[in-house]
């Protein structure tokens, strides 16, 4: 891993939240995966393959790759390709920790991307990503529950 201490300390906080969801999904099966506990909510699937793009793309643009990547295009959807979303939730972490090895200190006050009108610097990406992912963390269990009863 990067030896800036403050990259390793993101990217084991990233790291955490993904090992908190590999908890949560370690026995969902893929009916589950794709069912709606409720018409107004969202799919397992859903949440894991937006989390997962998002992160993609944040990353991408801290390796100057920018993907043109909707990660919204989701939560539109009405079927989801189950076997591919957990390839690409499996592979997104290890994307992600390639990037971040190559971003050096310097880097870390450079643009990182664009929100709305607001521009933040490749720390601050970093940082949303993670809060990104810890938000819908915070999900799953939820749809667990509720696909349960």
């Amino acid at each position: 891993m990067n030896v800036i201490k403050e990259i390793t300390d993101l990217f084991a906080l990233l790291q955490h939240e993904h090992n908190n969801y590999d908890k949560v999904l370690v026995d969902v099966t893929d009916e589950e995966m794709v069912r709606k506990p409720h018409e107004l909510m969202n799919t397992i699937a859903s949440i894991i393959e937006h989390v997962a793009l998002v992160e993609r793309k944040f990353m991408s643009s801290l390796a100057n790759e920018s993907l043109e990547i909707d990660p919204f295009a989701t939560f539109k959807k009405d079927s989801w390709d189950v076997q591919a979303i957990r390839s690409d939730w499996a592979d997104v972490l290890n994307y992600s920790k390639s990037v971040l090895e190559k971003v050096t200190e310097a880097d870390l006050d450079k643009f990182g991307f664009k929100v709305g009108a607001r521009e933040l610097n490749q720390r601050q990406l970093i940082v949303l990503t993670i809060l990104h992912t810890a938000h819908h963390n915070g999900q799953l269990p939820l749809l667990r529950k509720l696909l349960a009863s």
